[in-house]
């Protein structure tokens, strides 16, 4: 065979080759849901999932038939799992017990075969649920989990304070502000802050941020919700003269029954020193 026969050769196989790649595509299952009963974890502060989160992919050719695989492994966008493959090589799978809902988002599922590679997507969603580092203080309000309190901020006047909705879900949730049951509008550049560029003593109260997404379960959408109060607390600059005064009071009163105390004691002393006789 002539030099210029193998190099044709070489060519003629990498482009079918390359067409095969072409043609491999990547099927997964349909778009799963991490399935919560409460918008906070115990005692992890995420909350996790009640059933396995279940997911499967593989590719094929054009003709929609599967493809042996190599290996496969699926991506979250903070971890990686190994799949299991099935007996015949085709269909790549996991089974995460309590997956946590932060993990929601779209998942990549990696595919090697001996035809090429192939990356799927997979959406994975949940309702909007807290997301926070367990130093805030959680508590639910008038018996439903996804009515929360959070921890408040205390805040002098003139301060530049910032009040976060921490709130996470897949689709991103829509969020929205109240106070005393009023909307009221927050950051045009983001929706999960509230900026107060110079508090005042109007700013003092409670204000609500509630999460929203829709979420289609059985061909139908459905909306999902969780609402998150905080408290913010507005100090007078002169605030710190009050306790100031108080301590200072006590340690006058103290000083003086000390000096009183004192006095009686060097009277009483005197009274009783003996009289020397003429």
């Amino acid at each position: 065979m002539s030099p210029s026969h193998g190099h044709l050769i070489r060519v003629l196989v990498g482009s079918l080759l390359l067409q095969l790649c072409d043609a491999i595509k990547a099927k997964g299952s349909l778009p799963a849901i991490i399935e919560v009963n409460a918008a906070k974890g115990h005692p992890n502060p995420i909350p996790t999932s009640l059933q396995p989160l279940k997911l499967w992919c593989q590719a094929i050719d054009d003709q929609g038939r599967p493809l042996p695989l190599i290996s496969a492994q699926f991506r979250s966008k903070s971890n990686a799992y190994p799949a299991t493959l099935s007996p015949d090589k085709t269909n790549a799978s996991i089974s995460i017990e309590a997956a946590q809902s932060s993990e929601a988002g779209k998942w990549s599922c990696d595919l090697h075969s001996g035809y090429g590679n192939i990356t799927g997507i997979i959406d994975v969603f949940v309702r909007p649920v807290i997301k926070h580092n367990g130093n805030v203080r959680v508590d639910e309000k008038d018996g439903s989990k996804f009515y929360l309190e959070i921890s408040g901020h205390t805040v002098t006047v003139g301060d530049n304070v910032t009040l976060f909705c921490p709130v996470y879900g897949h689709p991103p949730p829509v969020v929205s502000w109240r106070k005393g049951g009023k909307i009221i509008p927050a950051s045009p550049s983001n929706s999960y802050a509230l900026i107060f560029p110079s508090t005042t003593d109007a700013d003092e109260g409670v204000y609500t941020c509630v999460g929203t997404n829709t979420i289609h379960q059985n061909g139908r959408p459905k909306q999902h919700s969780v609402t998150i109060d905080q408290h913010l607390r507005i100090k007078s600059k002169l605030a710190w003269l009050v306790p100031f005064l108080i301590i200072l009071a006590i340690l006058i009163t103290l000083a003086a029954v000390i000096i009183f105390c004192e006095c009686r004691r060097k009277k009483q002393t005197r009274e009783l020193k003996p009289q020397e006789d003429d």
